[in-house]
């Protein structure tokens, strides 16, 4: 039995080729891959059980600090008393709520929010990317992922 693994254009070729022509030649190697340099991805991951603050992560002093994603999910019983989870973090030289999920007070909840940024948000250097909750009471997690880059900063650029 022969096996024939087609590659990535091979097989967008053959998506967009309507006519059911053989696709080789269609659209030759329609995704060149693209070196990318310079780019260290940053995955950071915090949780809170209880009413406080803690950092996520903290930016680089000599790079710039792009955020691309987030991933947050929450959950608490029918006694917790929680009013907010926030994601924060200085842009520009100003501390911004990233994302904020309101809780409904004494209620059983669960909840996971997804962000991708098509633009990365740049972060000042040198500053704590947050989590934080309101006043808690009763079982109450909170957790975040962060996704990001740094990019190397060269003179002339």
């Amino acid at each position: 039995m022969k096996h024939y693994n087609p590659t990535i254009s091979q097989n967008l070729n053959r998506i967009f080729n309507f006519k059911g022509e053989s696709t080789e030649d269609v659209y030759p190697e329609i995704l060149p891959v693209i070196p990318i340099t310079g780019i260290i991805n940053i995955i950071r991951s915090a949780s809170l059980s209880s009413g406080a603050t803690t950092n996520i992560y903290t930016t680089p002093t000599d790079k710039d600090f792009y955020i691309d994603a987030l991933c947050v999910s929450l959950a608490k019983d029918v006694n917790a008393t929680t009013t907010a989870l926030t994601i924060t973090a200085t842009i520009d030289g100003v501390s911004v709520a990233i994302l904020s999920i309101a809780c409904t007070t004494l209620t059983l909840e669960r909840s996971d929010k997804e962000i991708y940024f098509e633009k990365p948000i740049k972060i000042d250097r040198n500053t704590v990317i947050a989590l934080s909750s309101g006043t808690n009471v009763a079982t109450f997690r909170f957790s975040c992922n962060l996704y990001g880059h740094v990019e190397e900063v060269t003179k002339g650029s």
